[in-house]
């Protein structure tokens, strides 16, 4: 790899990880945060899934906003955005009025939100247009990767931080902000402002029938996987140990991730039986975490064959979607790909918090959830419809 290969490599992963690192670093701050303001559940759960809503709102409108006003100027104006929250996050808790500090912490999550929703698809989108089709696949699996690790380091970084202080969590994001910051200006340098490469008339629709499992896989897996890691990080209540099991499955995602791409498995016959293998496996564990989820260690270890069954789902489902889409809507695909993906992040936290007090209730909705998910993979995805897709 030379060197102009490898700076573009470094500022690819800047782009994906910035908004994963948005969430993983702080799920273990905000038990201090919630103890510090006396926050209630859903306030916490709030500020964690705020920053993801926002970012899934960005990315829906960044690609439309790029075309109107340039890649770059969005970029460059969307990171300002972040840069702005982290300060004012951070300031929060220099006042003594708890009401007024989570306000700002929220605002500044909101700001956070957006400036990385719209560089979080970036790095898909470039690599779809800088690599060729043969060399996608091991690219695409880099980035998850990079977004897994981002993910495993993100809560044990948490955990050091919270030691010190909550404030300097924001400060390690503002950093990072201004690292993709220099990306956006090296990676953008003389991209042209006007006229993207993903024409307006051209729609998604008639591609909506393939594309729909790939999306329900992006919002399902990230929705549990986030889910589960809240609920263990809500009730082991040392923060370092806290810290490790939140970090454990995602260190499983990330050496899954790894030897996918190092795997031979990349024809979309190959891929699409992945996904299904992967989809009963989600369906069993969702079975046995309905029954069994007041058990610290059975969830743990739940969480342990999500996070390896995601390593696998996510790159192969980002791969499914090169072979599904054409080229002149890639852009748009991986956009709505990354926003469904978030909506899951956001949405995990949330649910689960609200089940937890009432786990039996809900369980039944969690499972036949999982088993519409299974119903799209296998009827929708024909290998007819696959054939004729992969020609055109």
């Amino acid at each position: 790899m030379n060197m102009q290969e490898g700076l573009t490599k470094i500022g690819l992963a800047t782009f994906t990880m910035i908004m994963v690192i948005g969430n993983g670093l702080f799920i273990p701050i905000m038990p201090a945060i919630q103890e510090e303001l006396a926050l209630t559940s859903n306030q916490t759960s709030l500020l964690l899934s705020v920053f993801s809503y926002a970012g899934a709102l960005m990315i829906l409108v960044s690609g439309w906003l790029s075309e109107k006003c340039g890649r770059k100027f969005i970029l460059i104006a969307s990171l300002s955005g972040l840069v702005l929250g982290c300060v004012l996050a951070s300031l929060a808790g220099f006042t003594t009025d708890s009401t007024k500090a989570y306000d700002m912490i929220l605002g500044g999550r909101i700001l956070q939100g957006i400036g990385a929703g719209a560089t979080a698809p970036m790095g898909m989108i470039l690599a779809s247009e800088r690599y060729p089709k043969e060399q996608q696949a091991k690219v695409f699996s880099f980035l998850e990767i990079v977004n897994g690790l981002s993910k495993t380091a993100g809560p044990i970084l948490g955990g050091l931080i919270v030691a010190y202080h909550w404030q300097a969590g924001f400060i390690w994001y503002l950093a990072i902000a201004l690292v993709a910051l220099a990306a956006t200006f090296s990676l953008l340098g003389r991209q042209r402002e006007e006229g993207q490469n993903s024409p307006t008339e051209k729609k998604l629709l008639p591609y909506f029938r393939e594309f729909l499992p790939v999306l329900s896989i992006g919002f399902y897996v990230m929705f549990f996987l986030y889910g589960l890691l809240f609920v263990i990080s809500s009730i082991v209540e040392d923060s370092f140990i806290r810290s490790l099991f939140i970090s454990l499955p995602l260190a499983i995602l990330v050496l899954m991730s790894y030897l996918y791409g190092r795997s031979s498995l990349q024809t979309f016959s190959q891929i699409q039986l992945l996904l299904k293998v992967g989809v009963l496996v989600l369906l069993i564990v969702t079975v046995f975490v309905s029954f069994f989820y007041i058990h610290t260690s059975l969830l743990i270890v739940s969480a342990c064959v999500v996070g390896a069954v995601s390593g696998v789902m996510l790159p192969t489902s980002t791969s499914a979607l090169v072979f599904l889409i054409p080229e002149a809507l890639r852009e748009k695909a991986i956009s709505w790909l990354s926003m469904i993906r978030f909506i899951g992040v956001a949405s995990g936290p949330i649910l689960f918090s609200a089940w937890m007090a009432n786990w039996t209730t809900y369980r039944f909705v969690f499972i036949c959830g999982t088993a519409i998910i299974g119903f799209l993979v296998f009827i929708l995805w024909k290998e007819k419809g696959v054939k004729k897709i992969e020609m055109s």
